[in-house]
């Protein structure tokens, strides 16, 4: 497995971690549970969009969580705002 279907695979997983089922993960992204199940495995390289989309949604749970914690937001300031 190369660097970038590790990235895919690792995405998907973590897409599917925040949407909690595989099937509602794939309606999500457009695909079949088949197809998904490919991708997850690293079988096959999902097609461009619907990594983007796995991203968005890996990312879109993460960051709404992680902005829920104390402190948060004032880390993801850039530095030159935090006086650094």
């Amino acid at each position: 497995m190369n660097g970038t279907s590790s990235a895919a695979k690792r995405t998907l997983e973590r897409a599917l971690e925040n949407v909690g089922d595989k099937e509602r993960l794939a309606q999500l992204l457009g695909a079949d549970v088949a197809d998904l199940n490919r991708w997850i495995l690293g079988k096959q390289m999902p097609p461009h969009e619907v990594f983007l989309r796995a991203l968005d949604l890996a990312f879109r749970t993460t960051s709404r969580v992680a902005s829920e914690l104390p402190g948060v937001q004032k880390n993801l300031q850039p530095r030159q705002q935090r006086g650094e």
